[in-house]
């Protein structure tokens, strides 16, 4: 068989260097993510990774996380220059690549940080590379340079730059003033800004001059504390970094012991001075969140009282003299009394103590790195049994900070505030921060944000900035674009075209900085928390022991479950209402529908996968606010699908493909089908200009059940919101107002059990008032009482009907005469037709879609065309823009088990195994992996044995009888079916192929989950913060 055929997709002359094969040097690699990777990845110096998502000037709080960060940190104790010098390489190496290809690479580059050129050798030649690279990147939106010193780079250097940034930091390079202070006032967009022109610190001069209409919308900054008035001036500053010198305040007859900072809401509070006694510093400031105290004099002791919110109790901070090295040992015991929450996140260098309030807290940094309360692991066995966990108890823990979570949360905080009873609402997001995960289209229409944020269109820097303007839909054949009809359900008047991805962004920046919501970006929840025993009823009154929360997965294991020095283990969030809002086909949401039977009553969910670019087009063929939808060709008339185009804000053009993933022919690729839609005229004629450019690419499961496929929405615990349960109406093509309606209205039953439950439990004795678990089935109710059922049943038969014996023509006839005339008033409900013989599907965890594959020998491999760059590419290319990154040496996430073998796995422990309690030890497939490399026990061989018996029958199945399905479907390159010899592993191949797994390119889209004839790829999260960095998608 062919290799074309065997599902190698993706290796092509235009990519020499693909995501999944590092070279070791990079100066000839095609792709930005291979140079970014590879830097990130060979920083061996464990300091310079931890800091690699947190820069210590810009707090994730009020800046963006950077998407590609190439980083440099200058550490005082290098041995040598020559460990400079291979820094510095890798910087020369990064910015002559963009150099020489600038319209390829430069487009690619969101943040750029540099610290510190000032302690590399031959620092001129870097900062002119700098300067030249500079132009190249006009979508850079962060920009943190410490130069080579004081007024060393040229005034002028921003001359040729047309990007709009949004944090910038330079320190010890440029005065403001001149050319500089020019470029400054074209940047309206700046959020952050830290400029120190004097190479002394602290810095004489700083941001004192600045003028008022100079960065209008700037929320964080940096300055000296004299300077702090003429700064924030006609400026709503939230996030100070206030430089404070007591010798200085003095000498200028200031009170240093009484400190106003009203109006700030972040502060990081810096203390300069060198050999003072202890001081006492009183802050001011109502509207205070978060407080992070550094110090640079290492015999500074301070005590802070933070008045009645502290019970007038001080707290000492102490800086231990060994800067460098703190890190590596445990604080004394009265700082570690602060620690309970200690390093939420492995990136966060920051200790954090709840106060009385939950929305105050208080962040102590006391080294570069985190204080660890656990020992050091350094190539041990992982054992999740023996592991001690942090927890901490919230009232609801909501999983997944997309539109459906974040509306729960914020909802929570806005029925906090209406009735006067606190609540403590935790978001988990297993992206970097919230959206870099999200794909979708889209339209959103604002019916659930007008009732979640009623004055959303006065708020700053909110995204839905272009309204949809004109509607149609065209029927392609390969030369042809003919105008349909569209059903009035495609009808866009008042809706809104944008990136669902900065939506979901700006949406956590209101639940943050609104509202309270504490939002844990790079948490991953890995596994459900239940009780030991069975407490409660599922919905068909079967006892069943309820979840209690949510366990985040394990940070720094090899590949071989062995812990690194970098390990954390995962934590512990007991919940007393635990809602998943993980989105379609979620690893959590699997878990519940299993255990529950929660699709007892409902149909199969059956999917479509959604593969998207957008790119800026010429401005005379771009037409800000059409929609445009399309049937027909490419996709065979037996396949379910459709393209789009929206003309967003800003010349950009968002287009893509829905394939339904029901489909037949295991030769159709999802990704070449998109790429072969861009030859068709319209496409064609639309994007290929000089000035046009593809500028991102996504993909991602959606569910196209609709209303029959809604299964129960509570369980014991908790409840499915959002896509994790299933509320596309897929007349629309649009499901963002129902999954935000539906996290709405779980918030307000959440908030009742709550509170409920407090009474209940100050009620009774502490005997009798042991913790029951949540009832959610008011919100059950709630849902199917409110419009989102009537959007969802008017259209319940549309997409059934396109499986019917009626096939893809009589599915279009019908659904015209519904739509249009009878509108679901109809007495039948059709049902999504399983293949013949398979009738019932027994297991709720098994995909209803993959057994609509068949086999290979009924079908001939699909002819697609060559690419022709840049109107389409090869696979890798494309995945390239996603910034798709997971540590390579880390558990693969894509495991050869059966779903259901897995779930009930989990089930079994019940996350309690994994925080000491419940349950015992539960034999696992990381304690086998660790046995067997230790040739301890037969049973551990035997556990080896049985996976690759796994890999060997998936190959077999899927490469003898599907062509190897999962290589041309997987729209990231995951899968590869490889020749035999070529890894010398025959216990694992079949008939000379090999199932290759390359789970670092992932972006974590769920076909592979839902489509594979043989349902034994199961997803599980990675490492949270890995996967796709999606910023326009």
């Amino acid at each position: 068989m062919r290799s074309d055929q065997m599902g190698t997709e993706g290796s092509n002359a235009q990519c020499p260097h693909p995501p999944h094969s590092m070279t070791s040097g990079f100066a000839s690699a095609a792709l930005p993510y291979d140079l970014y990777r590879h830097i990130v990845e060979n920083l061996d110096d464990p300091r310079d990774r931890s800091t690699l998502l947190s820069l210590s000037v810009v707090n994730k709080a009020w800046c963006e996380e950077s998407q590609r960060i190439l980083y440099m940190e200058f550490c005082d104790d290098w041995a040598d220059d020559r460990d400079k010098d291979i820094v510095r390489a890798r910087h020369t190496s990064f910015l002559s690549a963009i150099i020489d290809n600038p319209a390829r690479l430069g487009p690619h580059v969101r943040t750029y940080a540099q610290f510190s050129l000032a302690h590399t050798r031959n620092q001129d030649s870097l900062l002119g590379l700098l300067i030249e690279a500079l132009p190249a990147m006009f979508n850079l939106q962060h920009l943190h340079i410490v130069p080579v010193g004081a007024g060393s780079m040229p005034p002028d250097m921003f001359i040729r730059c047309t990007f709009q940034l949004r944090s910038l930091t330079l320190l010890f390079g440029l005065a403001l003033s001149g050319p500089f202070l020019e470029f400054l006032r074209i940047q309206p967009e700046i959020r952050h800004l830290c400029i120190a022109p004097s190479a002394i610190w602290p810095c004489e001069a700083d941001l004192s001059q600045l003028p008022e209409d100079v960065c209008p919308k700037l929320l964080s900054t940096s300055c000296l504390y004299e300077s702090m008035a003429q700064v924030t001036k006609g400026r709503q500053v939230i996030a100070l970094e206030i430089m404070l010198d007591f010798d200085r305040m003095e000498r200028l007859q200031l009170n240093p012991y009484k400190l106003d900072f009203g109006g700030v809401r972040y502060l990081n509070l810096q203390v300069l001075t060198r050999g003072r006694p202890s001081d006492l510093v009183r802050i001011v400031g109502n509207d205070l969140v978060l407080l992070k105290l550094e110090s640079f004099d290492i015999e500074t002791t301070m005590y802070l009282y933070y008045r009645e919110h502290t019970d007038s109790c001080p707290m000492k901070f102490t800086h231990d003299a060994t800067h460098r090295s703190a890190g590596d040992r445990r604080p004394d015991d009265i700082v570690s009394s602060l620690f309970r929450y200690y390093n939420l996140h492995p990136h966060t260098p920051a200790g954090m103590l709840r106060c009385k309030n939950h929305h105050w807290a208080l962040r102590i940094s006391l080294a570069h790195r985190s204080f660890r309360t656990s020992t050091r692991h350094r190539n041990e066995a992982f054992n999740a049994a023996a592991i001690e966990r942090a927890e901490d108890e919230v009232d609801v823990c909501i999983v997944g900070g997309g539109p459906a979570g974040l509306s729960a949360a914020i909802r929570l905080k806005q029925l906090e505030r209406e009735k006067g009873n606190e609540i403590r609402v935790v978001v988990l997001e297993k992206g970097s921060e919230a959206g870099s995960h999200i794909v979708s289209g889209a339209v959103v229409e604002p019916r659930a944000l007008n009732e979640l944020l009623p004055d959303w269109q006065s708020m700053p820097d909110h995204p839905l900035t272009q309204p949809a303007t004109s509607s149609k839909m065209l029927f392609l054949t390969e030369k042809l674009a003919i105008p349909i009809p569209h059903p009035p359900q495609m009808s866009n008047n008042g809706n809104y075209i944008v990136s669902l991805s900065q939506f979901t962004r700006w949406l956590a920046s209101v639940a943050e900085n609104d509202y309270g919501v504490e939002i844990y970006p790079g948490f991953a929840g890995a596994q459900l928390l239940l009780s030991d025993e069975a407490d409660a009823k599922d919905p068909w009154g079967n006892s069943v022991r309820s979840v209690q929360g949510v366990v985040t997965n394990e940070v720094g294991l090899t590949r071989n479950y062995r812990m690194k020095s970098s390990f954390e283990p995962g934590m512990a969030f007991r919940a007393k209402v635990t809602l998943l809002a993980e989105g379609a086909h979620g690893s959590l949401s699997k878990q519940a529908i299993s255990m529950y039977q929660l699709r007892k009553e409902a149909e199969p969910q059956t999917y479509g996968i959604g593969v998207k670019e957008v790119w800026r087009v010429d401005p005379e063929k771009h037409r800000p606010g059409e929609v445009v939808h399309t049937l027909g060709w490419p996709l065979q008339s037996n396949t379910y699908g459709g393209g789009w185009v929206y003309h967003m804000d800003g010349g950009l053009v968002s287009l893509g493909l829905v394939v339904g993933l029901d489909y037949k022919n295991p030769y159709l690729s999802p990704y070449r089908e998109l790429q072969q839609m861009k030859h068709h005229p319209y496409f064609r004629n639309l994007l290929q200009s000089p000035s046009s450019e593809r500028l991102s690419y996504g993909a991602r499961v959606l569910t196209e059940g609709g209303f029959q496929s809604i299964p129960k929405l509570n369980f014991p615990g908790g409840a499915l919101i959002g896509c994790s349960a299933g509320f596309v109406n897929i007349a629309k093509i649009k499901g963002t107002h129902n999954a935000m309606k539906s996290g709405m209205l779980a918030a307000e039953t959440a908030y009742s059990v709550v509170h409920s439950a407090e009474a209940s439990d100050s009620a009774e004795s502490a005997e009798e008032g042991a913790a029951k678990a949540a009832d959610m089935a008011p919100y059950d109710k709630a849902l199917h009482e409110s419009w989102v059922h009537s959007d969802l049943y008017e259209v319940r038969n549309l997409r059934p009907s396109f499986g019917t014996k009626l096939g893809m023509w009589g599915g279009i006839v019908y659904s015209g005469i519904d739509s249009l005339f009878l509108k679901g008033r109809v007495p039948w409900t059709f049902k999504h037709h399983p293949p013949a013989g398979q009738e019932k599907n027994p297991d709720s965890t098994s995909s209803f879609d993959s057994s609509h594959t068949e086999p290979a020998s009924m079908h001939s491999p699909i002819a697609y065309p060559p690419f022709e760059a840049p109107l389409s590419t090869d696979l890798l290319t494309s995945v390239a823009l996603t910034g798709t990154n997971h540590a390579e040496d880390q558990p693969v996430h894509l495991r050869v088990v059966q779903t259901r073998k897995y779930v009930d796995s989990l089930t079994k422990r019940g996350g309690n195994s994994a925080v000491g309690a419940g349950a015992g030890a539960v034999a696992s497939e990381a304690e086998a992996l660790v046995d067997a490399e230790q040739e301890s026990t037969e049973e551990a061989k035997n556990e080896v044995d049985e996976e690759k018996r796994r890999r060997r029958e998936h190959v077999r199945v899927n490469v003898g009888e599907y062509a190897g399905l999962l290589g041309r479907a997987c729209p990231a390159g995951v899968y590869e079916y490889v020749p035999e010899e070529a890894t010398g592993e025959a216990q694992e191949g079949w008939n000379g192929h090999k199932l290759v797994i390359n789970s670092q390119n992932c972006i974590h889209c769920k076909l592979c989950d839902v489509k594979v004839p043989t349902q034994d790829i199961t997803w599980t999260v990675p490492e949270g913060g890995g996967g796709p960095k999606y910023n326009l998608t």
